[in-house]
């Protein structure tokens, strides 16, 4: 006598008979459902599990002048960043009161941030130094201020 065969599970059966386009659109719903489910049972990014960075011994401060030279040093450190040229940086904190202040997000405005390459250099560097996910990372076009044009040198009127 011979073992009677095992039957496949009919949702197996049906994976099985799909084709072309229909493998694309599975894989794209089954990572969606990965990132949702991902978040969801291991927790979504914060600081407190973050790896040290290279610029969280300044934020220890709870004063502004530690603040200021927070924000200075990093905006020396990004504006080194190929084609970013002037940097500002505002660094928002979550507790003010708090003795021990983490970076709840950051605002950096530069030159450069037209370039889109530009854009998400500093978008990651901030991200890096700081230890914020993308999300609470600002990085805008710098507004330059340049003199009309004129063709004539303005001179003074004598009445």
């Amino acid at each position: 006598m011979s073992q009677p065969r095992a039957r496949a599970p009919t949702w197996l059966v049906k994976l099985m008979q799909v084709k072309g386009m229909e493998w694309i659109l599975l894989l794209i719903v089954l990572g969606v459902f990965l990132a949702i489910a991902g978040d969801t049972l291991f927790g979504a990014f914060s600081p407190a599990s973050a790896p040290p960075s290279v610029i969280a011994p300044a934020q220890s401060g709870a004063s502004p002048e530690a603040d200021g030279a927070l924000e200075a040093r990093l905006a020396r450190i990004l504006s080194g960043v190929d084609g970013a040229g002037r940097v500002e940086v505002f660094v928002a904190y979550d507790a003010e009161s708090s003795p021990d202040r983490v970076p709840k997000g950051a605002v950096v405005v530069a030159e450069g941030a037209r370039d889109i390459g530009v854009r998400l250099a500093l978008q990651q560097a901030v991200q890096t130094a700081l230890g914020v996910p993308s999300a609470r990372v600002d990085v805008l076009t710098m507004k330059t201020t340049s003199l009309p044009e004129t063709d004539t040198i303005p001179t003074k009127r004598s009445d």
